[in-house]
């Protein structure tokens, strides 16, 4: 996954997070051509919270909300995954979504996680 020049600048994260987020999303998350990170935020711990879509069967879960991609073939469903402050694991990892295309385009942390996407399904879950 390739983040645009324009996204680049616009992450929240710190910069020395940011100089990394290739290799870290690219170890971790976003390692298909089916994956799409949009947004990624930094809590006070240093945890990273990355958000995005994938068409992916196989993305990594760990303590999902939800296990599978619930998409018709070749549709997405969101994906939310936070690592740990040293980045080297995932603390969780889930599909967000429903039977047709849902998009995740941000993610926000302040105790919570939420972001803005664009969901096509009728029941999001």
């Amino acid at each position: 996954m390739e983040l645009s020049t324009t996204r680049r600048a616009s992450l929240t994260a710190p910069s020395a997070f940011q100089a990394n987020f290739q290799a870290l999303a690219n170890a971790f998350v976003t390692k298909r051509a089916e994956d799409y990170g949009y947004g990624i935020a930094v809590d006070e711990n240093g945890s990273a919270y990355v958000a995005g879509y994938t068409k992916s069967r196989n993305f990594p879960t760990v303590s999902p909300f939800q296990a599978t991609n619930k998409a018709a073939n070749n549709s997405s469903n969101v994906f939310a995954t936070k690592l740990t402050p040293a980045g080297d694991a995932l603390v969780y990892s889930t599909y967000l979504g429903a039977s047709v295309n849902d998009y995740g385009y941000g993610i926000a942390v302040d105790g919570n996680c939420s972001g803005p996407g664009n969901r096509a399904s009728a029941s999001i879950l």
